[in-house]
């Protein structure tokens, strides 16, 4: 990392199975906003433009996992209950991966740690906390396939 670098966000995945470490990193650094992505046997990295750089910075400030969020996504249960009380989705977590996020706001460096979290989260009307952690999985997949669409280009 450059010396004047700054570290918006970053993602570090631990795959259960293979025991294999894919990190994801978003910098600021002085010519701009990079997304670097460490695979166990391949490196890709971008450097994003001005508009593309605004948006990530934007979208990373906004997120607000709380410690619910984190203790729901790695419960042995997700249910999310209908107005009258009835079931809409119950998920079980999927125990091949744990994750640990460090995200910058201006509150400061958050670390976050979810282990097995729910194996989907594209599911309709969810909870509030699945909500901000799909939120960040989201981007995550997001960055994964902007870094290496760009390594291809």
């Amino acid at each position: 990392m450059e010396p004047n670098a700054v570290e918006l966000f970053s993602s570090e995945c631990e795959v259960a199975l293979t025991r294999h470490v894919l990190r994801l990193r978003v910098v600021e650094t002085n010519r701009g906003v990079v997304i670097d992505e460490v695979l166990p046997k391949r490196r890709y990295r971008v450097l994003l433009d001005a508009a593309e750089a605004a948006s990530i910075r934007e979208r990373i400030a906004a997120f607000q996992l709380s410690q619910r969020d984190i203790e729901l996504m790695g419960s042995r249960e997700v249910r999310v209950r209908g107005p009258k009380g009835e079931d809409l989705v119950a998920l079980a977590p999927f125990d091949g991966a744990s994750y640990r996020f460090s995200i910058r706001s201006s509150a400061g460096v958050r670390n976050v740690s979810v282990h097995n979290p729910a194996s989907d989260l594209h599911f309709k009307g969810p909870g509030s906390e699945a909500a901000r952690l799909k939120e960040v999985l989201d981007f995550l997949e997001q960055a994964t396939t902007k870094v290496r669409n760009e390594k291809r280009g």
